[in-house]
């Protein structure tokens, strides 16, 4: 990075900054908040796999392929993103601070820092039980491709394919 943090808005105080290479316990608290608020119904019968998410947040933290950043005002860590290459692994908001533009906010990030690395079309996984991040991703322009695969935490609900171009391809001469 040549700049920390890479995005900073003076005006309400907010900051997306590459997340420390010691901030996995960090990272957990914030997916794990946000899971039990919004995925509850998925998960219901189910311990947190603290360990299991911990342990990913580590090893996304020191692979160099991984990018990933906090969203913060101050010292409170609001959210989190984290991408590699064109796929979107990971976005997540605390609870007590959703519908605010924050969640917004990381994707559209996530989704320029795409961009400016050359990727075409962006990526992402979403649990098909999650309406609510499906509408969200769709009013950002992503599509669902009708792909699903099974999610790795028990009971494994579906999750669904969805993209977005976040290049345009170039134009042919006539």
């Amino acid at each position: 990075e040549l700049r920390d943090p890479p995005l900073e808005d003076a005006r309400t105080g907010l900051r997306i900054r590459r997340a420390r290479p010691d901030e996995a316990r960090l990272l957990t608290r914030i997916e794990r908040a946000a899971g039990e608020e919004h995925l509850e119904h998925l998960f219901a019968d189910q311990p947190y796999p603290v360990l299991e998410v911990t342990n990913r947040w580590r090893r996304l933290l020191h692979d160099p392929a991984t990018r990933v950043f906090v969203l913060e005002s101050g010292d409170d860590a609001l959210g989190l993103i984290a991408f590699s290459g064109g796929e979107v692994l990971h976005l997540a908001v605390a609870p007590h601070r959703t519908r605010l533009g924050y969640g917004s906010a990381l994707l559209e990030f996530a989704v320029r820092e795409i961009h400016d690395a050359g990727e075409q079309e962006a990526g992402l996984w979403v649990l098909e039980g999650n309406a609510g991040a499906r509408a969200f991703s769709r009013r950002h322009g992503w599509t669902e491709t009708g792909q699903r695969r099974p999610c790795r935490y028990p009971p494994n609900p579906d999750e669904l394919r969805m993209v977005k171009q976040v290049r345009r391809p170039p134009r042919r001469a006539a």
